[in-house]
């Protein structure tokens, strides 16, 4: 009996560490696993900073390039920025003239020009403290009298805020219901 009894104890001793032994292997296994694939995953957020890091020196060193470019060429600078700050300040004689068109068609009369000054830049605030620039428009000749007068109409009441400053004009020597000449000074608001 004490044969059978060690071979029982034998059996389940050499089962359990056959056991041990399984799981030991499972767990280096699963262990190294799951260093692997960290170790995989810092390898690629490393070279992903690196990647980073060498692309913000590459833009660190053009943007110091640049900056010198700009330091030995800054009559070129202050050029383009001359040329861009002009076509900001045209932007409103589009508007302008866009609605100056649309009254002329309404009332029937045709406009040969506009004159708006050289420096726009120069916007001088009028007495209520708003920047205003002038204008000044040329119609074909002859005008109808009364063409003429609800073109001013429209000018007058437009939403723009376009007011007339003064207004030039010629008795037509043929026909006194039309005038010669006539051209509108105008004040225009601009931000």
């Amino acid at each position: 009996m004490k044969k059978r009894k060690f071979e029982l104890n034998s059996r389940l001793v050499s089962r359990v560490l056959i056991g041990l032994i399984v799981l030991l292997v499972i767990g280096i296994g699963a262990g190294s696993w799951f260093l692997q694939k960290t170790l995989t995953e810092r390898a690629t957020e490393t070279d992903h900073t690196k990647i980073d890091a060498e692309l913000s020196q590459t833009e660190l060193q053009r943007a110091k390039s640049l900056e010198i470019y700009l330091n030995q060429n800054k009559a070129a600078v202050e050029k383009a920025q001359s040329v861009v700050a002009e076509t900001k300040t045209y932007q409103y004689q589009n508007q302008i003239v866009n609605d100056i068109e649309s009254y002329a068609a309404k009332a029937g009369v045709s406009i040969l020009g506009y004159s708006f000054p050289v420096d726009t830049s120069a916007a001088k605030p009028d007495a209520s403290g708003l920047k205003t620039v002038g204008a000044t428009l040329t119609l074909k000749n002859p005008v109808d009298y009364v063409s003429y007068l609800k073109f001013l109409k429209y000018i007058e009441q437009n939403v723009t805020k376009m007011q007339i400053t003064d207004i030039t004009l010629t008795p037509d020597r043929n026909n006194p219901n039309q005038v010669d000449s006539p051209t509108v000074g105008l004040k225009v608001y601009v931000r």
